[in-house]
């Protein structure tokens, strides 16, 4: 009934890109008698048209945007040459339906399409279109099995009009990996992406980063990669040293020093050694608490590169101070297992933590202590560093509920999602593909993406849910 009544959202968003397609179609009768090189030039043209437009100058920003606008420009004869390549290379000619997926992958947006629509050849134009524009595009799939596919068969249309083509596998050296990321087009999974984003955030020559900036990235599968698989850290471990004698002594000091009975204000330390922010689980030494720790320590500076101390000492005093044995740590047998989280800290300073909370109740270090993790960090966030990211989902009857779990993801995780993210989970939500019982809509998703919304779009919703984007509170 409301359909009837409003029509459909997702027809009238499709039906912008009609005209398009059509100059798309009207272009490929151009393109068609043209022979395998001049059609390769003009690869060469549209590169240089966003050389041109880059070379004026002005900031970041302004650049960025004369290249998007030149990009949105030159789309409708860009596509057709892929078009026409695919024909030539593959046998393959996108029809009217991918060519809108091509643009709304262009845009950053998602782009559902069911198994057999033909989402891996969709995925070639606007990865050709991005890649002209010399900063790289990655591709990412869930295995190892589908990026080598991809990169071979879809390759060949990206080859054929002068783009290199790259593929990230496991056990590559680095010295292939860094020639396969400065290719136009690379193509990888999404273990592979997060694992060499954390090496190069590790190294300590640059000659060592194998990735480059990042610019443009379609997801496949994005429900999976974004949801599924972002659950689990990604963790690089080592054999790295914990030195007991450390942690004691540090919780000895830590026991000598005396806390501050109120915060500092105004850059004026109080008195004390320390003071304690309960709310965000901090302790920060005064400079009356750094002297008589370094006293206390027989050092001269707590943040000596060859003996450093200041990590021992803080994680030592928020031991003392904000973690309670039976609320934020449990003893069992000859080991205590902290509430990760409970505190915000990365795994590595995570485990001295607990080395320090075990030296403080008596627990002697034991061999699994040296096992720590180097670096480690969850997929969403290497994703974010893209500025343009576009995901293909399949299965629509699974994926109502594959976005509104991946917009209460990164409404939980302190991400932002922007405008377009927000029309594709209210569409779906007034489609009925996203329930209640899927997301908590009403604690948290409701109050992030209430914005300034078309009263006509808030109708269609209906009931309770309009409801809820109305309520000041957020309901």
């Amino acid at each position: 009934m409301l359909k009837l009544l409003l029509g459909d959202p997702n027809a009238r968003k499709l039906k912008r890109y009609q005209p398009i397609v059509s100059d798309i179609n009207l272009l490929e009768e151009d393109v068609a008698p043209l022979s395998d090189d001049q059609l390769r030039d003009l690869t060469r043209e549209f590169r240089q048209k966003l050389a041109n437009a880059r070379a004026v100058g002005g900031s970041g920003e302004a650049i960025a945007s004369r290249e998007r606008k030149l990009l949105d420009e030159i789309l409708p004869q860009a596509f057709a040459v892929v078009r026409e390549a695919g024909k030539r290379v593959l046998g393959m000619r996108h029809f009217d339906v991918q060519l809108i997926g091509g643009m709304v992958l262009h845009e950053g947006q998602i782009a559902e399409m069911k198994t057999g629509e033909g989402k891996t050849l969709v995925a070639t134009l606007p990865a050709y279109l991005n890649a002209l524009t010399g900063r790289g595009v990655h591709i990412v799939t869930v295995n190892d099995y589908l990026a080598r596919r991809d990169a071979e068969w879809m390759g060949q249309i990206h080859r054929f009009l002068g783009l290199s083509v790259g593929l990230i596998q496991q056990d590559m050296p680095p010295a292939d990996r860094q020639r396969n990321y400065g290719c136009d087009i690379t193509y990888a999974t999404n273990s592979e992406l997060g694992f060499d984003y954390l090496r190069d955030n590790m190294a300590t020559d640059i000659a060592d980063v194998v990735q480059r900036d990042f610019h443009y990235c379609i997801i496949d599968e994005v429900d999976s990669i974004l949801v599924d698989e972002a659950r689990t850290p990604l963790i690089i471990s080592g054999q790295i040293e914990r030195p007991q004698e450390k942690y004691q002594r540090a919780t000895e000091v830590a026991a000598r020093l005396e806390r501050a009975a109120e915060m500092g204000k105004d850059g004026i330390d109080p008195e004390g050694d320390y003071e304690v922010d309960e709310k965000q689980r901090n302790v920060t030494l005064t400079d009356e608490g750094f002297a008589k720790a370094e006293q206390l320590l027989g050092v001269s500076d707590l943040y000596n590169p060859a003996d450093p101390w200041a990590h021992f000492i803080s994680n030592a005093l928020k031991a003392k101070e904000l973690f309670t044995r039976d609320v934020n740590y449990i003893v069992r047998g000859e080991d205590a297992v902290i509430d990760a989280l409970a505190i915000r800290e990365d795994t590595v300073k995570l485990l001295e933590l607990v080395g320090i909370v075990r030296a403080g109740i008596g627990i002697v270090n034991h061999e699994a202590d040296r096992a720590a993790a180097l670096g480690g960090h969850a997929a969403r966030h290497h994703f974010r560093v893209s500025e343009d990211i576009c995901q293909a989902a399949v299965n629509p009857a699974g994926v109502g509920s594959a976005l509104g779990l991946l917009a209460l993801e990164f409404v939980e995780f302190g991400e932002d999602i922007d405008e377009d993210a927000e029309m594709v989970f209210l569409e779906a939500l007034k489609a009925g593909r996203v329930m209640e019982q899927d997301v908590r809509i009403q604690d948290v998703v409701f109050p992030v993406l209430r914005r300034g919304f078309e009263t006509e779009f808030l109708d269609g919703l209906g009931g309770r849910a309009a409801g809820f984007f109305r309520k000041g509170d957020g309901g």
